[in-house]
């Protein structure tokens, strides 16, 4: 996991507290994503003219566009289920399940931060 996303979670994680720390770790990738680009949700985010702010350059060619637009669509995923979890009480989840929602989140998290 990437040490930022880890950092702000470990001790909810620790703690038994998997629903928070699924939901803080999306909020450290919308963060970061907001920082990039001066906007937090992805459709807007990912907007051609921010993909060199995000990955350093245009794409090059398409598979690399294809990229690109994987990782706006890995993000738009966790704006989605991000959404899910702030707008429902929070409830027991399976530590597994945590553990891949945090992963994913730090995966999505890495794709912005690597230029």
């Amino acid at each position: 996991l990437q040490k930022e996303i880890f950092n702000h979670v470990q001790d909810l994680l620790n703690n038994g507290h998997y629903f928070n720390a699924v939901e803080e770790s999306y909020k450290i990738v919308r963060e970061k994503l907001k920082e990039i680009t001066g906007k937090e949700k992805a459709h807007e985010a990912f907007a051609n003219s921010n993909y060199e702010k995000i990955f350093g350059h245009q794409p090059i060619n398409n598979a690399e566009r294809d990229f690109f637009e994987g990782v706006k669509f890995l993000h738009m995923a966790i704006q989605f289920l991000r959404n899910e979890k702030a707008h429902t009480p929070a409830r027991p989840i399976d530590k597994n399940l945590a553990i891949h929602y945090i992963s994913l989140a730090s995966l999505a998290y890495d794709l912005i931060t690597r230029k």
